[in-house]
């Protein structure tokens, strides 16, 4: 797992382990570009798996959504 980690913080994301389980984040002013950078995150997690042959529980993630700014519609595109 921390080579996992170790891989996916190489690529500016964030990551914490705990045993098995595996926490992503990023950080931004902007949301879209948070999420844009989970996704390349969650497709770089899903090729290490596949190469080292691990399986994720996909019916335990989640995401979840930490910030100060209240949004009335789930856009994650600035209008």
């Amino acid at each position: 797992m921390n080579t996992i980690a170790n891989h996916i913080t190489s690529l500016s994301h964030k990551c914490l382990i705990y045993a098995d389980d595996i926490f992503v984040f990023s950080s931004n002013k902007f949301l879209y570009l948070a999420t844009e950078s989970l996704n390349l995150a969650l497709i770089e997690l899903k090729f290490i798996f596949n190469h080292q042959f691990f399986s994720a529980a996909y019916e335990k993630c989640i995401s979840v959504i930490f910030t100060r700014h209240r949004y009335h519609n789930h856009q994650t595109h600035p209008t």
